[in-house]
């Protein structure tokens, strides 16, 4: 291993991971949608950076041929020399052979060459061995990485992304860097078509579901090509996919959760039960929801209201808060519940109750102020609860306006998409370059046809992206 090169070594360090990821996204026009804040460092660096980097890294600048053997004797630096243990022996058994296959759909060797094959029998020869490389240091880091990687359809998942993580969700934080470090080493040399779709995967996905029932997506839907992509790509994708999974599921648990009955009553319910003598169960009280039912109301509102207009609208807005914090202070009383035994982490979820309570205490403030504030503080409440207000709040509104046929469509919506698992197929079933080339040929037929919106599968503009600490 070349000593001079720390860039590998660096991320092994958790917190020095998290900073080099640190800042705020940069927005670009050139269809890409953002750069990540480490891609624009690199972007600066001089040519004695790259020519310094190992030559199993994706930013070196050496082309050499390279061998499994080289790749162990690199990352012997990785070994517990105390203990005698392999580092090498502990990432294959627990991550690659276990959590690894899964990603790729078939067993990491098999894009290795072997005698007497040639870099034309196996292209991805490489590719591999520098992913096996970065893989190595991110488990170095985290054990837990590739292992929460390879998972789908996980409830608990929702709180860990790559462009928008919840600083206020412990591991969150970790986990994106360690997704941005991913996608910035992998990325860097991919052509500008492959950087394009790869950041605008879940927008690609979301609107291919949306429209999977129209002709032109259909028969794009049926397409097949060679299964050709490097693994580097597969691991890309398959990130955005469980990312999407996992949103699936939680939206798919939350459609169940968010019609139950209320009345006039419930809030005093609560409170009868609070001063039972198992009360001190009861973490949120009727006051607490009260205020969850004004943060709900800012939610569903999506932006701040002026004093001016909450004056002119006082008297409604105060009864939609009572009928919002009776709805909420009714699934406290039927013992409504999100929690897990334990998170992917190994300790206790808090219980709904306590993250109301958590929610509340962080923005304890008047009506007419919580919904002129323009950002809410909801640190330390895992996704699943904030969502569980919002989703709560938007069916109550609903149903409260009379608007009976949009709240069941909102249900409807938030179930399973049986069309969701064939856009996967689509993506399983096609190489990254035919899947771009059908976008263009799609988005090229929607501007023959006069639809609006010219590059309808990709962000062209700059978006308000949400900051990185």
């Amino acid at each position: 291993m070349n000593r001079n090169n720390t860039e590998k070594t660096e991320i092994i360090d958790v917190q020095k991971l998290i900073e080099r990821h640190s800042g705020d996204f940069i927005p670009v026009t050139n269809g890409e949608f953002l750069k990540l804040p480490y891609e624009a460092e690199i972007e600066r660096k001089d040519k004695g950076f790259f020519d310094s980097l190992s030559p199993y890294d994706f930013m070196s600048s050496n082309k050499a041929d390279l061998t499994l053997k080289g790749l162990k004797l690199e990352l012997q630096i990785l070994d517990n020399n105390i203990d005698g243990i392999s580092f090498w022996k502990n990432f294959n058994d627990s991550a690659l052979q276990k959590h690894l296959q899964n990603i790729l759909g078939k067993e990491w060797r098999s894009y290795l060459k072997t005698r007497p094959e040639t870099n034309e029998d196996k292209p991805h020869h490489n590719d591999m061995l520098k992913c096996l490389y970065l893989l190595a240091h991110l488990h170095k880091s985290s054990a837990f990485f590739i292992r929460q990687l390879s998972k789908q359809y996980d409830l608990w998942s929702i709180d860990l992304k790559l462009y928008a993580p919840r600083n206020d969700i412990e591991n969150s934080l970790a986990y994106s860097a360690f997704l941005a470090e991913l996608h910035t080493n992998i990325l860097f040399k991919q052509k500008p078509n492959i950087r394009k779709l790869i950041k605008n995967l879940d927008h690609v996905i979301d609107l291919l579901v949306k429209n999977s029932e129209t002709s032109l997506v259909q028969a794009l839907l049926q397409n097949k090509s060679p299964d050709n992509d490097p693994p580097s790509l597969k691991i890309l994708a398959y990130s955005w996919i469980s990312l999407i999974t996992h949103n699936i599921e939680l939206q798919n648990i939350l459609k169940d959760q968010i019609t139950g009955a209320y009345d006039d009553n419930s809030a005093s319910e609560l409170d009868k039960k609070h001063k039972s003598m198992f009360g001190g169960q009861i973490k949120a009280t009727s006051v607490d929801y009260e205020i969850i039912a004004a943060q709900a109301m800012r939610l569903v509102l999506g932006k701040p209201i002026s004093q001016c207009d909450y004056e002119m609208c006082q008297k409604s807005l105060k009864e939609l808060q009572r009928e919002l914090t009776n709805a909420f202070c009714a699934d406290a009383n039927r013992g409504l519940s999100f929690a897990s035994k334990s998170t992917k982490w190994g300790k206790a979820e808090m219980s709904l109750s306590s993250a109301m309570k958590k929610m509340a205490d962080k923005n304890s403030k008047s009506l007419p102020e919580i919904l002129a504030t323009t950002t809410l503080n909801i640190i330390d409440v895992p996704e699943v609860y904030s969502s569980y207000v919002l989703n709560r709040a938007h069916y109550v509104v609903l149903t409260h306006s009379g608007e009976l046929h949009m709240a069941k469509d909102k249900i409807k919506r938030m179930g399973l998409n049986s069309q969701i698992e064939l856009v996967f197929e689509y993506f399983k079933n096609n190489n990254l370059e035919s899947i771009s080339n059908d976008l263009e040929k799609l988005n090229l037929t929607l501007i023959k046809e006069g639809k609006k919106g010219a590059d309808l599968f990709f962000c062209n503009e700059e978006m308000e992206l949400m900051p990185r600490k």
